[in-house]
């Protein structure tokens, strides 16, 4: 008999238990007057965890943090205005205790959330999360908790450092119309274009071939560049550059970057002068010298206008346009079927082909006469020859091309390896 009567204890206790933390209707207090005002209510936010306090205020219709008047994380404004899109109501109420609201997530170490309206003024501790949708919470000064119907840490356990907005131009690629590179006073390098659909121009210093898909790396990293966070002043800030933009509206900003090896570098912004924490590969792109900035393709040929390719390697590759999208393959002299997509695949690689770098030094037998020569009939009677030098190093060659004779390119191991594809490859299927 007292077996069975424990056993129902026991049952009696799990059942209470589901009641709380499960998802189920209003309790039987009847429904529950005690609620959290929308955010179309509110004026000022506020929440405080440990030391650290946060201050967001309504201005003009715009939640801006304080002190510093700055703008909200997009991400932050999203998850409070879905949260807070109507007030938040209760639907479970119990005495609180010591133990109860460490169970609950409402021990010493939650965080407090305050909500001011232009009447009234909402205080409570924040709890632990159930089911994903419902949160435990403590109004100051009472001896109760309830479980609101939001997920509550959902916005406010968030960082206090990830509610500020990171980006710190918010601008777009298509706004650049110049940028450059600066060491102290002196300008490294500048590269310009009329509009958004212009090649850039590297103007200082004059006469580079400019590589705009280099170019276009720096400008769009500058102007979407976003901070990892944010510092207090720095009264040591040395940089060793800056980079600068310019935007077709006139407006001038820009970043300058410190020395460092490790993993965050610490710059600040230009016109804001916020100091900034940055990861070391989301500015890896700003650090370019001019050197980067050269066009490392090697032909400027748009795949359609592609004729005929002929690699005289081993064995040798004859690939011919029939007409549209049909190419045949030219073996001892007899034209055999290709597969036409791994054909396309193959001249676009070849058209959009990319170097390893360019040569310093050229050694004096780089391009003897038996150097290998490989033809692009494209457009109307044109023809681009490459010319693949000797060694340079680890497997590398020289390369130099008819079109620039005066530009010596470096060829990489993977790039002469898909020069000497078989021309079985692209035989199609029997």
């Amino acid at each position: 008999m007292r077996k069975r009567v424990w056993i129902l204890g026991c049952l009696a206790v799990g059942l209470t238990g589901i009641t709380l933390l499960g998802t189920g209707k209003e309790s039987n207090w009847g429904r529950i007057a005690y609620t959290l005002p929308a955010l179309s209510d509110l004026v000022e936010l506020k929440i405080e965890q440990g030391a650290d306090t946060l201050s967001l205020q309504k201005k003009q219709g715009k939640w801006l943090i304080f002190p510093g008047s700055h703008a909200l994380d997009e991400g932050a404004q999203r998850d409070l205005s879905e949260a807070f899109v109507n007030p938040v109501v209760m639907d479970q109420a119990l005495r609180s205790d010591t133990s109860e609201a460490t169970r609950l997530g409402l021990g010493s170490n939650a965080p407090w959330i305050t909500l001011k309206t232009n009447t009234t003024k909402t205080r409570f501790k924040m709890g632990r999360l159930v089911d994903g949708r419902h949160t435990f919470i403590s109004p100051d000064g009472e001896e109760i908790i309830y479980r609101a119907r939001a997920n509550l840490p959902g916005v406010f356990a968030r960082p206090i450092e990830l509610w500020r907005n990171r980006t710190l131009f918010g601008r777009e690629f298509t706004d650049m119309a110049a940028v450059q590179r600066k060491q102290g006073d002196r300008i490294i390098w500048r590269a310009e274009r009329s509009d958004p659909k212009s090649k850039w121009r590297i103007v200082i210093p004059e006469g580079i071939d400019t590589g705009q898909q280099e170019v276009n790396a720096v400008a769009n990293t500058l102007a979407t560049l976003r901070a990892d966070g944010f510092l207090q002043a720095i009264d040591d800030h040395e940089p060793t550059y800056a980079v600068f933009g310019e935007a077709f509206d006139g407006s001038t900003f820009g970043i300058s970057l410190e020395p460092t090896n490790g993993p965050i570098i610490r710059g600040r912004s230009m016109p804001q002068g916020a100091f900034v924490e940055l990861r070391r590969s989301r500015v890896s792109f700003l650090d370019a010298q001019v050197s980067d900035l050269r066009n490392r393709r090697l032909f400027d040929i748009k795949i359609d206008d592609v004729r005929e390719v002929v690699i005289p390697r081993v064995p040798r590759l004859h690939l011919k346009r029939i007409s549209g999208d049909e190419w045949e393959s030219i073996t001892a002299g007899r034209a055999v079927p290709t597969h036409r997509q791994r054909v396309e695949d193959f001249v676009e690689w070849l058209t959009q082909m990319r170097t390893a770098g360019f040569a310093a030094n050229l050694p004096d037998d780089a391009f003897a006469t038996s150097a290998e020569a490989m033809l692009i009939r494209h457009g109307k009677d044109r023809q681009t020859t490459l010319f693949l030098g000797a060694e340079y190093r680890n497997g590398a060659r020289f390369a130099r091309t008819n079109t620039r004779p005066g530009t010596v390119y470096i060829l990489s191991p993977t790039a002469l390896k898909q020069l000497g594809t078989d021309p079985d490859t692209f035989s199609a299927a029997p």
